[in-house]
């Protein structure tokens, strides 16, 4: 089997599996979910990086008020003491990229009234360094790695994500300790062993 293959099956059994569970105290949801999908990938032989981005996802109607959520904009958040920023958790998000691909384990925590059907997974093409455009939040300008955009009758709906290299705290979280992701890296390759093509799970994951 060519390594694309099993790339391509390793990313069903991505899609198929629910990282939800994982949204516990101590941390947040895409901590863990990137860690699992990083070490999964990366016991299947792939190179897989866990990489800091800001997320912002948009959409707008003719005559009305845009949506936007814009998570992780700012890259040295402090609080008055200095040592951080004050709401709970890191203020972030982390994604993993493999082979060209961003692989957003933890898209569906997104999921709104507004725009209900975003996949819990989402897998996007990684944009050309040569061709990426810049977001600006405040003085900060940061490089678009993945784009994606599509019209669904009057609404424009638009995700984007951008790298924030420098934005680390992720690496000292309560939800970075490997008892809060590692159990799922074993559970995932024992599916992939079970059913390698995973093609029930994938179908169901695929219902709206």
């Amino acid at each position: 089997m060519t390594k694309a293959k099993r790339f391509e099956r390793a990313l069903r059994v991505i899609a198929a599996i629910g990282f939800k569970n994982m949204n516990e105290d101590g941390g947040g949801w895409c901590i863990p979910a990137a860690l699992t999908v990083r070490d999964f990938l990366r016991e299947l032989g792939f190179q897989a990086e866990a990489r800091s981005v800001a997320l912002r996802i948009t959409a707008m109607w003719p005559g009305r008020l845009p949506r936007q959520i814009f998570i992780g904009g700012r890259l040295e958040p402090t609080n008055a003491s200095g040592k951080g920023w004050d709401a709970p958790g890191w203020n972030g998000h982390l994604i993993v990229t493999s082979r060209g691909l961003l692989i957003d384990s933890s898209f569906g925590q997104c999921r709104r009234p507004w725009w209900p059907e975003i996949p819990d997974v989402a897998l996007v093409p990684l944009i050309h360094p040569g061709f990426r455009e810049r977001v600006i939040d405040g003085d900060k300008a940061m490089p678009v790695i993945a784009r994606k955009a599509f019209k669904d009758g009057e609404m424009e709906f638009e995700t984007l994500w951008a790298a924030t290299p420098a934005n680390s705290g992720w690496k000292t979280a309560p939800a970075a300790r490997p008892e809060r992701w590692r159990p799922m890296v074993d559970e995932m390759l024992d599916l992939l062993r079970a059913d390698p093509l995973n093609e029930s799970r994938a179908r169901r994951n695929e219902q709206p």
